[in-house]
């Protein structure tokens, strides 16, 4: 009984982060960030800080998830090289394959912070007799930043994969710094 008590108060949290979330990503998620300066880069999943699964029972395996993780970001320009980002993620998954929104702080050199909202898909197709192929893809946004990110707006997109050596991805995208 009280596992399906916790259960449903860590679905009812969950429901409330993306119902607030919704309608305030819809708003600020621009679709292009023509004249800014171009970024691009790549990721790593450090590490899986904390995790909570729910199982909703409609489907063995469908699978809603809160998941927090510590990621390093790298790139050519100084200001976006050795970014440490700590992301939040809410994911629903049927059988590795769904939807997933979430939230990013980034603290830059220099101890710059940039944050930014992301939405994407994942894939996972079965492969018969070898581990399953999970890729991953979508769109990121800024939604603020402090010291000399003050004031950035900007975006682009992401794409990555799931290995046996872990989350690696890349990213690509313009921003400009009112």
């Amino acid at each position: 009984m009280k596992r399906i008590i916790v259960a449903s108060l860590v679905a009812f949290v969950l429901l409330v982060v993306i119902a607030a979330w919704l309608p305030v990503s819809v708003f600020q998620c621009p679709d292009a960030y023509a004249g800014g300066k171009k970024i691009s880069g790549t990721g790593k999943v450090i590490a899986i800080v904390s995790e909570t699964k729910i199982y909703p029972g409609d489907n063995r395996s469908h699978v809603l998830a809160l998941s927090n993780m510590h990621e390093v970001d790298n790139s050519a320009d100084p200001l976006f090289n050795n970014v440490q980002v700590n992301e939040v993620v809410a994911s629903d998954y049927t059988a590795g394959t769904g939807t997933m929104r979430g939230y990013r702080v980034s603290t830059h050199p220099g101890g710059h912070k940039t944050f930014m909202a992301m939405e994407g898909l994942t894939k996972t197709v079965m492969k018969p007799g070898g581990p399953p192929k999970t890729t991953f893809g979508g769109k990121w946004w800024y939604t603020g930043g402090t010291g000399k990110l003050k004031g950035i707006t900007g975006g682009g997109t992401f794409k990555g994969k799931v290995t046996k050596a872990g989350v690696t991805y890349e990213w690509e995208g313009e921003y400009e710094v009112k």
